[in-house]
């Protein structure tokens, strides 16, 4: 997520730049505050509850 968020974005095919990376300048509190969210959210961590560390 850290990757995503603050580096890449994520392009599909045909249709880059749909999203950007969002949290570029982000401090490392914000983004941490992020994946706690995402992780404590079931729809939101997938099955397994986004303990893939990351």
């Amino acid at each position: 997520l850290d990757l995503l968020v603050r580096v890449r974005g994520q392009n599909l095919p045909g249709n880059p730049g749909y999203m950007p990376a969002v949290g570029k300048g982000w401090t490392d509190e914000q983004l941490e505050t992020l994946i706690a969210y995402v992780k404590s959210n079931e729809k939101l961590a997938g099955p397994g509850g986004g303990q893939d560390g990351g």
